[in-house]
């Protein structure tokens, strides 16, 4: 028998529950995220486009063109009958998105979904950043929150950030940049960060933040990254104290987030500091410790990873994920280095991005860099990269 015009099938019903947090969607979106067959394949985009024209006559979908790449594409949002729709299959069990709370207290019209053209770019990109968390974690595993539900108030002390996620205990602040913030712009979202995180102690939630570029239309992907990571080192002194908060790309997102980021949180995984340090330390046929507080005639501190050599410490961090929490450990060993007591080892992603950060440190020559594409640890002087034997 056919379906009455009016019976949704499974895939337009996660459709239309989503796209109220998501408000816009293109035809490549639905088509990737809601439209794949069996086989893991992508359906026909002509299929695709039919059934969501289908949702249009249904008065629950209504379309804006926008420009795109040189070009106008089309853009689906959720018309009110939509949003009535979006809602009540939301306080279904199946289609369950809202941990806590009562979605329809923050309720929106249609024409309050709508937004202006430079909030739809941020909003598609932010989409992206939620169909990763999809993909990576799985439906009714994370709760998604938009702006208006991400909203934290604590003792005067106020951050919005453009959405958070909740997996299990933790709460991730998501920032999703796009390239618009300026620097003055950028060091105040920094400093809002660093207040918030300080008094975020008090509370019973425990906080991360994402931080995410788009870097697909940048020639030099990296210096965007470099810049907001250079700011958060200046500006956000609490991580240190062990609060994660990583910059980072969209496609260093989607292929480290689980693996590296949330896995490490579950019982009895190993972040990749712990795995290299354990590597190193076998080498050396020593034993590495975590969270390890070193104290020395010229100064103290925290490595992330560390392994303790009779009266020397080598500190290892991880700065592949842009965490500034070990952007500033291992800034802070570089400045004891010079005495000769700690010899503080950056784990980076190739011997280009090790010349990179030796560079910021003006080449000192202690730092040493252990470069994942050749497993090997280095030295970068101005005029050379020399192999470095810890044994």
């Amino acid at each position: 028998m056919k379906k009455k015009r009016t019976e949704l099938g499974y895939r337009e019903m996660l459709l239309i529950a989503d796209l109220y947090d998501l408000r816009y969607i293109t035809t490549d979106q639905a088509n990737e995220h809601y439209y794949k067959k069996e086989d893991g394949t992508n359906a026909r985009m002509d299929w695709t486009y039919r059934k969501l024209n289908l949702l249009v006559k249904e008065g629950l979908l209504d379309t804006v063109l926008f420009p795109m790449n040189l070009r106008y594409k089309k853009l689906y949002y959720l018309t009110d009958a939509g949003i009535d729709k979006a809602l009540d299959l939301r306080d279904e069990d199946l289609f369950r998105l809202d941990l806590e709370g009562n979605l329809r207290e923050l309720y929106r019209t249609a024409a309050e979904n709508l937004l202006d053209e430079k909030a739809i770019r941020h909003q598609l990109f932010l989409n992206e950043i939620y169909f990763a968390l999809l993909e990576t974690l799985g439906r009714g595993k994370f709760e998604w929150k938009d702006t208006a539900k991400s909203i934290i108030e604590f003792q005067n002390t106020k951050i919005m950030p453009d959405a958070a996620v909740k997996v299990g205990f933790l709460s991730y602040l998501i920032e999703a940049d796009n390239g618009t913030y300026s620097a003055k712009r950028l060091k105040q979202r920094m400093k809002a960060y660093n207040k918030f995180l300080e008094k975020s102690k008090e509370l019973d939630e425990e906080y991360a933040v994402l931080f995410i570029c788009n870097t697909e239309n940048r020639k030099n992907k990296d210096k965007r990254i470099d810049s907001i990571i250079d700011v958060a080192t200046a500006e956000i002194p609490v991580c240190a104290e062990g609060i994660d908060f990583y910059v980072m790309s969209l496609e260093n997102f989607k292929s480290s987030f689980y693996e590296y980021i949330y896995e490490v949180d579950i019982e009895g995984e190993k972040s990749r500091n712990e795995i290299i340090a354990e590597r190193i330390a076998n080498q050396m046929n020593k034993k590495y410790e975590t969270e390890y507080e070193y104290q020395t005639l010229y100064g103290s501190g925290t490595a992330s990873t560390a392994i303790v050599d009779e009266s020397h410490t080598y500190t290892i961090e991880d700065l592949t994920l842009g965490n500034i929490k070990n952007y500033q450990r291992f800034r802070e060993a570089v400045k004891i280095s010079r005495y000769g007591q700690v010899t503080p080892i950056a784990i980076v992603a190739n011997e280009e991005r090790a010349k990179i950060e030796a560079e910021k440190l003006s080449y000192t020559p202690s730092a040493l860099f252990y470069t994942l594409d050749r497993e090997k640890i280095i030295g970068v002087l101005p005029d050379e990269v020399i192999e470095r034997n810890l044994k």
